[in-house]
């Protein structure tokens, strides 16, 4: 992520529902200027592989400018 302020993420399915190991709770907190800011989460990136998802974005006095996925 390339961001400021206090940040988490959230990967949802088609449903709406938090992805268990994805969850906010899951994820560490981003916190800081930062312009590589890796998301650290409990679950395995590869095990979302050709299903679905939405990556939702908790923002607490922060902003968002970029992120990607590898």
């Amino acid at each position: 992520l390339n961001s400021t302020g206090q940040i988490r993420v959230q990967i949802s399915d088609s449903s709406g529902n938090p992805i268990p190991g994805f969850a906010y709770s899951d994820c560490q907190t981003i916190q800081g200027d930062n312009l590589n800011a890796p998301v650290v989460s409990v679950g395995k990136l590869s095990s979302l592989a050709n299903r679905p998802v939405f990556l939702e974005f908790e923002l607490t006095n922060a902003d968002l400018y970029a992120f990607y996925l590898s």
